[in-house]
């Protein structure tokens, strides 16, 4: 089973999917890829794994999942097509995608998102930290017993 999606979502669309690779294929196969080549897409517009995943984000998994399994067919053309034209609309911003109560799902601003937020410990030391007392090197050796 995957994040959005799994076999019998795909098969109920495209019901010839059911009779290529089976439940357990599909799902190590050509659903997990699926919703991460949506995720990686969606990912400079927002943030990602979606949670609760908008009917828009699973409707490009199961055509995804199964244009890949079906990529070699001349009819996963159309298909594929009609994938670049929604991923270009979402991205450009004249496709939004709305969860099942039909609210927008927020933006993350088109940056790069993490649940963190690291700040460096490390920065420039002053000038007056830069040079070596005379006592100091002094002291130093004479604990090493250097002196």
């Amino acid at each position: 089973m995957g994040r959005y999606i799994d076999w019998s979502h795909v098969t109920a669309r495209y019901t010839d999917f059911a009779k290529g690779p089976d439940a357990t294929r599909a799902n190590a196969a050509f659903i997990p890829q699926a919703e991460a080549e949506v995720d990686g897409r969606l990912a400079v517009r927002y943030t990602v794994p979606f949670s609760p995943a908008p009917y828009l984000v699973q409707d490009l998994c199961i055509d995804l999942a199964y244009y890949k399994a079906t990529i070699r067919q001349e009819d996963s053309k159309i298909i594929g097509e009609s994938l670049e034209a929604r991923f270009k609309a979402i991205i450009d911003g004249t496709l939004l995608l709305t969860n099942s109560g039909g609210t927008l799902v927020q933006e993350s601003g088109g940056a790069a998102w993490c649940s963190n937020s690291y700040h460096s410990s490390f920065g420039p030391d002053s000038e007056v930290n830069w040079g070596v007392d005379s006592n100091w090197i002094n002291d130093a050796m004479s604990d090493r017993g250097q002196l």
